[in-house]
């Protein structure tokens, strides 16, 4: 990770600056992306790329929260503004085991497909699908907009973190056929930034839906 990587993954940099500079309000959702996971008291939640929780200013009702990151600096921020003895965290990739022992209805993907390439995100998908209980995933992603090259939505996905910022079509197409993706929205996000969000359901019908009746 380059030092400009690190400098924007910082706790005061992600938590301060950049949202002054980006014009969102970080505590805020106005969007209601977050509110699309329908959680409720019964449900399992799995946060893969949870980050410093930004989940748990807008999730509170849920049975287990579980998050998932490779961020030592992001998981350690977590730890210290929330505590709940609900809530786990794990310092890893999530893996097929883990949706088989956790068995999470609900399972949020927020900024992470843009970090990772068409294999990893293949892997991923058929991992999540391994849980019983699965119901729903949500993703938000940067993209680029395709007609609109010299764009300063494009030329801040092409600065994020992520080295694989996708045209909205590519996102739609690492989604596998047992599931189906129920709503598709572009939401926009500060002065200049755009982000792609899925609503993603295991399809009727699906080996993932059978097994879970």
């Amino acid at each position: 990770m380059s030092l400009y990587q690190k400098f924007l993954g910082l706790p005061f940099v992600y938590k301060h600056l950049r949202p002054l500079i980006l014009g969102f309000d970080p505590k805020k959702d106005p969007n209601g992306t977050y509110g699309l996971l329908n959680v409720e008291s019964t449900d399992i939640v799995v946060d893969i790329g949870c980050g410093m929780g930004h989940a748990l200013e807008f999730i509170q009702t849920f049975s287990e929260y579980h998050g998932f990151d490779t961020d030592n600096v992001a998981l350690s921020e977590f730890s210290k503004n929330y505590s709940d003895d609900r809530v786990y965290l794990y310092n890893r990739r999530f893996e097929g085991e883990d949706a088989i022992k956790i068995n999470p209805s609900k399972i949020l993907m927020m900024g992470l497909l843009h970090h990772i390439d068409d294999a990893e995100a293949g892997t991923l998908f058929d991992s999540v699908s391994k849980s019983r209980s699965l119901k729903r995933i949500i993703t938000c992603d940067c993209f680029y907009e395709k007609t609109k090259t010299l764009s300063m939505s494009n030329l801040l996905t092409k600065l994020d973190r992520g080295k694989f910022g996708r045209e909205i079509e590519h996102f739609k197409q690492l989604v596998p056929n047992t599931l189906s993706i129920i709503k598709e929205m572009i939401f926009p996000v500060g002065y200049f930034y755009k982000v792609f969000v899925m609503v993603i359901d295991v399809k009727a019908g699906s080996e993932t839906q059978r097994i879970s009746q």
